[in-house]
């Protein structure tokens, strides 16, 4: 968990402990980190020098985010957090089965369930849990994560209540009894600004999204007009077809009335030429009236994508990616994390061996000042 607010600026601590709050290690990096971008690899190391496989990870909700999921499905490890927005509707989600009481805890009762959005269903490889307080109806926490389908929705709140036991009792005990983060002769170097530059390539991703609209757009419109080019020739074709056969029909039918012959025929089939020629030509105007209205819109749009993309092009370059930001060297708030965690683990290993059982919960402020 990061330590906000209780560690020197410019950095995040994350700190391991065990079920039993023992404390396993601590971790110093610089502010702007992602997690899912290093427990991965965290854990992979941690296996190897332990010599012996994590069963699962508890984390609180700076772990709920989907980039995490996407990171644990990848390795295949097991971890359990909560999303870290809260509040949604039971409408949200799709039932995967009954609600069920949470162990140890009837007040409340848990249920496995799915996004109702298809699409986001399948984009979200985590499985989801939601619990409420018997009676209710929407959910008031949602559990996120990777775990074994073994595993009842009964049994995911008091997994995840584990992370809270004696933790926060471990951290007070690091910031208070022994806290070795005072800023004394940090160095420092100027480095490429990540937030700015992450910020960047999250004001990039609309315009992506604009310009790919923008092209479906011009490829339709190249297409619209095609048609109307081909649509406009096919009928100038077909009217020049029809107006030539009526034109020579004129003179047979007159031929045939100067000589006394049988000229109705030919008259009748002149009238259908007729027809067929204003039937082209109406049809021909209502295809070309359809495809100027659809290119119209076509055009539209494209105009109001256009200035859509502007907007968001003007949003993007307001970022400034080029200054340089100070970054402190971390290897001595390392050296003094180290030191806090040997000494907090030394303060719990003497309270067990030496102390008597009414004196094993005193806190290592108190017992450096009774020292």
């Amino acid at each position: 968990m990061s330590m906000w607010g209780r560690v020197m600026p410019g950095t995040t601590q994350l700190l391991i402990n065990g079920p039993a709050g023992h404390l396993l290690g601590g971790w110093n990096y610089a502010v702007d980190t992602c997690f899912p971008a290093v427990l991965g690899d965290l854990e992979a190391d941690w296996a190897n020098t332990w010599g012996r496989p994590i069963a699962y990870t508890v984390c609180d909700s700076a772990g709920g985010g989907l980039p995490l999921g996407q990171r644990y499905a990848a390795t295949g490890h097991d971890y359990i957090s909560v999303l870290p927005h809260q509040g949604y509707p039971l409408s949200a989600f799709v039932l995967s089965a009954a609600w069920t009481p949470v162990d140890q805890d009837p007040a409340h009762a848990v249920v496995a369930a799915q996004w109702a959005d298809a699409k986001r269903a399948a984009a979200d490889p985590r499985r989801l849990a939601l619990m409420r307080r018997v009676g209710d109806c929407n959910p008031t926490r949602i559990y996120a994560g990777c775990w074994p389908a073994d595993w009842p929705a009964s049994s995911l709140p008091p997994r995840f209540r584990q992370r809270w036991a004696q933790q926060e009792r471990r951290i007070r005990e690091l910031v208070t009894g022994a806290n070795l983060n005072a800023n004394f002769g940090y160095t420092a170097v100027l480095g490429p600004n990540r937030t700015q530059q992450r910020r960047w390539d999250a004001a990039q991703a609309p315009v992506e999204v604009s310009e790919r609209q923008l092209a479906e757009q011009a490829t339709a419109i190249a297409n619209l007009n095609g048609q109307l080019a081909a649509r406009t020739q096919t009928a100038q074709e077909t009217a020049a077809a029809l107006t030539a056969q009526l034109t020579e029909l004129q003179p047979a039918i007159a031929l045939r009335q100067a000589q006394g012959q049988a000229w109705r025929r030919l008259a009748q089939g002149g009238t259908r030429l007729k027809a067929a020629l204003t039937q082209a030509l109406d049809r021909t105007a209502r295809l070309r009236q359809r495809l100027l209205a659809t290119l119209a819109q076509r055009q539209d749009r494209q105009q109001a994508l256009q200035a859509e993309r502007t907007v968001r092009q003007q949003a993007r370059d307001a970022r400034d990616t080029s200054g340089l930001c100070r970054e402190r060297d971390l290897e001595k708030d390392q050296i003094m994390l180290d030191l806090q965690v040997l000494l907090a683990s030394l303060h719990d290993w003497v309270r067990q061996h030496y102390l008597a059982p009414i004196w094993q919960h005193l806190e290592l402020a108190t017992a450096t000042e009774l020292l």
